[in-house]
Formats: structure tokens, sequence, C-alpha cells
């Protein structure tokens, strides 16, 4: 049997682990609920039907893979991270938990107040003190914090390198978009040396699931701009 190990992009995971406990509160920004989780393996049966000369774990290697290209490109995954600052305390480290990274951050709140970073830093200038986030999870606050307080950070969530399950809702909207994803790639894997069927290649395969994908991640940018709403909207004068 062929050594398809060189296929893999992603840390190899063998099954779907429980939720990971976090310090602080993370919570779905527009729902303001848990994140509801769902194992890699969900897609496995449609993937397998598209590339059925493709070993199992490289094709949820490249399911994996998908959702993070996914997440990273339309970023659909939005959380709020809840910290509880203490008096004369300035290191904190936010996170995600095991199955999701910080990608970027949108927003601190604090005291009822939103403030987006500046420039294309991610550091704010308060009256209260200058706030840094330091990439992938350490936020440092100067001078330290006087009194308790709770702060918010709005981010933009990616699932992780070593994830073994994803936010249910890219199961839910954008299934084929992540299957096809996962099926581009796999379609670059040549068949295995040892098969009694050899599948022949074809030149445009890849091409037609990264269409796909393309398609899904465009839907998910229009969601995004909508907040997932299904409403019409009109952009011409009413009749008056």
């Amino acid at each position: 049997m062929s050594d398809l190990s060189q296929h893999i992009t992603t840390t190899q995971t063998t099954h779907c682990c429980p939720r990971h406990e976090r310090p602080h509160r993370v919570v779905e920004y527009r729902r303001q609920k848990e994140i509801d989780y769902l194992c890699y393996a969900a897609w496995l049966p449609n993937v397998r039907i598209l590339v059925p000369h493709v070993p199992d774990n490289i094709l949820l290697d490249y399911i994996r893979r998908a959702a993070i290209e996914f997440a990273t490109r339309t970023a659909i995954l939005t959380r709020n991270i809840s910290l509880d600052i203490q008096d004369g305390v300035a290191d904190y480290w936010p996170c995600l938990g095991g199955e999701e990274r910080i990608e970027r951050v949108r927003l601190l709140s604090i005291g009822g107040h939103c403030y987006r970073p500046v420039g294309h830093t991610c550091s704010w200038e308060l009256s209260c003190g200058h706030f840094w986030f330091h990439p992938p999870n350490s936020l440092e606050i100067h001078p330290p914090p006087r009194e308790c307080a709770t702060v918010i950070l709005t981010v933009d969530a990616v699932p992780s390198e070593t994830s073994s399950q994803c936010d249910h809702l890219l199961h839910d909207r954008y299934f084929e978009a992540i299957a096809a994803y996962a099926a581009a790639q796999a379609a670059l894997i040549p068949p295995m040396d040892d098969s009694d069927n050899i599948i022949p290649q074809n030149a445009g395969l890849y091409q037609m699931h990264m269409g796909r994908f393309n398609a899904g991640v465009n839907r998910a940018k229009v969601d995004q701009a909508k907040h997932f709403s299904d409403t019409v909207q009109s952009w011409g004068q009413h009749d008056r």
C-alpha cells in the first residue's frame, strides 16, 4: 500500500473528544449561546463517495482543512469571550478551548462601550489603560487595572489544527462547501498502487469541486452581511 502520509496537512486525531473546558465564558456572538460542536466524521460518508480511493484518515484531514479554510475566508464564526479582569493584574489569556483558535479580534467591550482595534493592530488606547492583544491568546493591559471589571472580546474563530470537531453551523448551512473542498484536495491524490479498481484522474475534477467550495464561501459572506436573514432586500425606489 502506498504511503500517503505526505498528503496530511494538519495534526491527526483519532476520535471525537468531549467539549474542552475553558477558564472563562465563550458564547456564539449573535445568539449568545454555547457553541454546539459536531465531529468531522459527519462529512465522511459523502466525501468517501466522491473519492473512494483515498483512506478515511486522509479524508478526515481534508475535511478539517476545509473547515479551517472556510472559516478563515468567511469570518463566519464569531465569538464573545468574557474575561474578569482583576485589580493590579496586567496579563490575561483569552482562548476558545481546544477546538478553535482566535483568528482576529473585532471588538473590545468594557463598561458597556465597544471599541474597534486601532488600524490593523490589536490594540486599544482607552482612558482606563492601553490594551494589547498578542496572538494567539494573550491580552496585556498597562497600566494594570485599578479595579475589577468584565471585558468582552468579540473575535473571529477558526477551527484549530488539532480539532476533532467544528461548529454545527458549518454542517447545517455549508455542508456541501466543506465536502467539496475535501473532495477537491483528495482528488489530487493518485489512486493507490495496489488498488483493484484504478480510478482515472480527471483534470477538471479539482476545479469543479473548488468551484462549489467558492460558491459556498460567497454564500456565507452574503449570510454574514445580511445577519442570516432570509428577507429579500429591494434596492429600487418605493412606489409612490
